[in-house]
């Protein structure tokens, strides 16, 4: 029995060993910037290094609300699995012309994505996209991510842009993480085998 114990104890620790913890990273920015049609577009950059220590409160955004805090000191170089960039937009005012607001995004240089957004008397949106593999390898050689945001149609406000980046997925909800895909059980089922055979053996020789 106290052979028994000693393999489950040593089966656990080898298996906890294995499960290293996911780093993520977060650079949230208050913009409340102003974009127009055919004026000036919107521009800056993320940086998960030394993003600054931002605290924000956000809300109106539905499921999208909460508070979010930046989260530096990432080492270049360092593998990152998946990011997640987003972008807090609140219609300006109501449109006398009847438009509706289309924005275009570009992150790091890549194509842009091009959403309507169907805004009204102060109505508000969350735009959120994951990155290619080839932004995730800007970001870890750089440890920074710019950013472009035009209106091609209507007007509205920027509030809020943040990016988020991790050692593992990310879901949707950028502030969430999943599973680590079972590694730690597999290790820990090995063991188990491992002992039962042990005992097995040991049975075996009484």
């Amino acid at each position: 029995m106290k052979l028994t114990l000693a393999a489950v104890t040593v089966g656990i620790a080898v298996a906890g060993s294995f499960s290293a913890k996911a780093l993520t990273y977060t650079d949230i920015q208050y913009r409340h910037a102003y974009v127009v049609e055919g004026g000036k577009a919107i521009t800056g950059r993320f940086d998960i290094v030394n993003p600054g220590s931002s605290s924000y409160s956000i809300s109106g955004y539905g499921s999208e609300n909460g508070t979010f805090n930046d989260a530096g000191g990432y080492v270049l170089g360092t593998d990152l699995f998946s990011l997640v960039a987003s972008f807090y937009i609140r219609d300006d005012s109501t449109d006398s012309q009847g438009k509706r607001e289309k924005v275009d995004i570009n992150l790091g240089g890549g194509p842009q994505e091009v959403n309507n957004l169907n805004l009204v008397n102060g109505g508000k949106t969350y735009i959120s996209f994951g990155g290619s593999s080839a932004l995730l390898t800007l970001l870890e050689s750089h440890g920074t991510l710019r950013y472009r945001i035009e209106a091609q149609k209507g007007d509205f406000k920027l509030e809020y842009a943040m990016l988020n980046a991790s050692t593992e997925p990310l879901l949707a909800s950028a502030s969430q993480r999943v599973p680590d895909g079972g590694v730690t059980l597999g290790l820990l089922g090995f063991s188990l085998l491992g002992l039962f055979g042990a005992a097995r053996t040991i049975n075996s020789k009484e």
